[in-house]
């Protein structure tokens, strides 16, 4: 039987990316998994302490906090009290510095500290598994400096090197020659995951909200699959566009994926209505924003750029992944039954709203704009 990626490389490339959380700049990563190690904030770790500790167990690749200087040290650079006592620069949490003033401010304290460094991306079951039985981590350091304005910026906050960075590939390789006495710091080496090949120190993690277990953007990716091929005449325009399948291989792909969908639970379509992407009555997904039924062609071809404002690397489609209540950190809102197609103008208006906060937002403008004296004709 074909793949996904036999049949539209283009489509199997839109579920691929179902699966990468949200690019970010500095200590967060680029493109990675959803299951990557997560990044949270201070406020939101004190929360899951404070409501559900044994969600920090469900991050299989580790986590780590980011603290703000202000956060954690007093006047005096010494550890405030707020801080909850588990947190352990170093560990679990890092000293993250972005602002100039807080550099100005705080950076003096941090003299004896080492800036964080990525051992390893943790990548195999067997590695995981050790990560989460033992002791050892699989990252190191205190602090890290991303204040791009005054020229301080930590390895661990660059993009991948280039063959002209000349730069960068030495403190790579400083970082490399530097490492056996740095660990002694922690106690050697034998408490840490270490790769044989250091990680490109392109960022420690995700952003938390982003995350989804591998089992649950396996089930989100059928999910969705299922619904594009309902799509009217979908099906029909990937086998105009590639030669090399038939309709038959197509529809047998699709009974495939609608057996996975079956045996996962996900495909109730008295509930894929209720949340906003399916028409009972047509049989179809739509926009869980304006409602219109999603049209084949605008599912593949890359979105129109305003003129004047093209780019020509732009990738993203006329159609895009809505989540219904938006990615919330501690929420897992990547899963089904909270997803859907829609178009790309529609997920702007969106934003990070939930669907019904989005209509609420839109409503009261619309309210707004007919009460008004100063506003011609529109209405």
């Amino acid at each position: 039987m074909v793949n996904l990626k036999k049949i539209s490389t283009k489509f199997a490339k839109k579920i691929a990316k179902m699966n990468e959380g949200r690019s970010g700049n500095g200590i967060y990563k680029r493109r990675n998994r959803r299951n990557y190690r997560v990044i949270m904030q201070l406020n939101i770790y004190k929360k899951i302490l404070e409501n559900n500790p044994n969600q920090l167990d469900t991050y299989k690749r580790g986590y780590a906090v980011r603290v703000k200087p202000g956060e954690y040290f007093d006047c005096k650079g010494n550890r405030n009290k707020s801080i909850p006592k588990d947190l352990k620069l170093g560990e679990n949490s890092f000293i993250y510095f972005k602002n100039p003033g807080d550099y100005d401010k705080y950076g003096k304290f941090c003299k004896d500290f080492v800036e964080v460094v990525e051992l390893s991306t943790v990548e195999s079951q067997e590695k995981i598994q050790i990560l989460n039985t033992t002791k050892k981590r699989s990252w190191l350091g205190e602090y890290c400096l991303y204040v791009t304005n005054k020229g301080h910026e930590s390895l661990i906050c660059g993009k991948k090197e280039k063959k002209n960075d000349d730069g960068r590939k030495e403190r790579i390789e400083k970082l490399r020659n530097d490492l056996p006495s740095i660990l002694e710091k922690y106690g050697g080496e034998d408490n840490f995951i270490i790769d044989k090949e250091l990680p490109n120190q392109t960022g420690l993690g995700n952003y938390d909200f982003d995350y989804a277990s591998l089992e649950n953007q396996g089930y989100a990716n059928d999910q969705m699959t299922y619904l594009a091929f309902k799509i009217p005449g979908l099906k029909e325009l990937l086998v105009k566009d590639n030669e090399l399948i038939t309709m038959d291989e197509v529809n047998a792909f699709e009974e495939k994926i609608k057996k996975s969908c079956v045996d996962a639970g996900s495909l109730d379509f008295q509930k894929l209505s209720e949340i906003g992407v399916w028409h009972l009555a047509e049989k179809v997904p739509i926009c869980p924003l304006c409602k219109e039924t999603l049209k084949p062609e605008e599912f593949l071809e890359t979105a129109e750029q305003a003129e004047g404002r093209e780019e020509e690397d732009n990738t993203q489609s006329q159609t895009v992944l809505m989540h219904i209540d938006a990615l919330s950190a501690g929420k897992f809102n990547h899963c089904i039954y909270n997803l859907g197609w829609g178009h790309k103008h529609c997920n702007t208006i969106q934003g990070d709203k939930t669907i019904q906060e989005a209509i609420e937002d839109l409503e009261r403008i619309l309210s707004a704009h007919k009460n008004s004296d100063h506003l011609g004709n529109y209405f």
